[in-house]
């Protein structure tokens, strides 16, 4: 039971803080537990989470999110202007990364 997503609109360090919150609990529990949080990240894996439980095809309750995997997706390079009589603009990255999830059976 895997799900993924790319290109999110948000960092990696920031989504990997988030992610580190949710490793090695049950499904139900980190839903729940995501809803609560209040971060920009919570909404991505809340989703994505979502996502992979209807993809199993079982209750929340007897999944285990096993692994979440978050690296660095492309970088969208823009620049924004600058004071007059200085460069005439700035360049700034804006950073966006990729999540992959995977749920396995609870024990027992």
């Amino acid at each position: 039971m895997k799900a993924s997503i790319t290109r999110l609109p948000i960092s990696s360090k920031k989504l990997n803080l988030v992610a580190g919150l949710i490793r090695r609990r049950s499904a139900a529990d980190a839903l729940d537990f995501l809803s609560f949080l209040p971060k920009k990240a919570a909404r991505f894996l809340q989703k994505l989470l979502a996502s992979a439980v209807a993809n199993s095809g079982k209750k929340a309750e007897e999944l285990l999110v096993e692994e979440i995997l978050v690296g660095k997706s492309v970088a969208y390079r823009r620049r924004r202007p600058n004071d007059l009589g200085k460069k005439p603009s700035l360049p700034y990255r804006k950073a966006h990364a990729n999540c992959r999830i995977e749920l396995t059976e609870l024990d027992g």
